[in-house]
């Protein structure tokens, strides 16, 4: 069999039988939805059933940002950290531009901050709400030759609406390495 009629070959049953495999794909594809669907229904129904008819169930609250920082600055004291790359910003509440997280809802939020310094430097900072020091961290990297250390941690804030939170210096000369990040969420 000559290379020719072996490609017409395989050219005739690819044809034959390719809207039966492209029926099978889709056919999959509906039932793996109808799975989702009834997943949903179910979690739904337990809902009701425990008393959640008008409240998380019901309703789309999430609300959450990522960011992280784009650069490396260097920051005076009582200056603004703006986290640039945003991952997240579900119901838009980080800005950017400002570096400042605004509660679209109320509720309790959790926020997380790390901040990544290079040897021999430092960062102190501040979670602040409405202008109110909420939590902090002093990192330092004591290592000489290239290494750096991170700092981590997290609040728990009760916010209102409007309510604006973001992290600040709380030294002169904080140095926050381009990995650091920024991130919340509504619980």
């Amino acid at each position: 069999m000559s290379i020719l009629t072996r490609r017409m070959t395989f050219l005739i049953a690819y044809l034959l039988f390719m809207p039966s495999f492209v029926q099978a794909k889709e056919n999959l594809q509906r039932e793996k939805f109808k799975d989702i669907m009834e997943d949903v229904t179910s979690l739904s129904t337990a809902c009701k059933a425990v008393g959640y008819v008008n409240t998380n169930c019901e309703k789309n609250e999430y609300v959450a940002f990522d960011t992280r920082m784009g650069s490396s600055p260097t920051l005076k004291k009582g200056e603004k950290a703006i986290f640039e790359e945003v991952n997240l910003n579900v119901k838009g509440g980080y800005n950017f531009s400002t570096g400042i997280f605004t509660a679209p809802i109320a509720g309790l939020y959790i926020f997380d901050w790390t901040i990544w310094v290079n040897s021999m430097r430092r960062a102190g900072t501040v979670l602040s709400v409405n202008g109110m020091k909420k939590s902090h961290i002093n990192c330092y990297a004591a290592y000489k030759y290239g290494r750096t250390f991170s700092c981590s941690k997290m609040a728990i804030v009760r916010m209102e609406v409007g309510d604006k939170a973001w992290i600040y210096s709380s030294s002169g000369n904080s140095y926050i390495g381009m990995y650091s990040s920024f991130s919340g969420f509504k619980l």
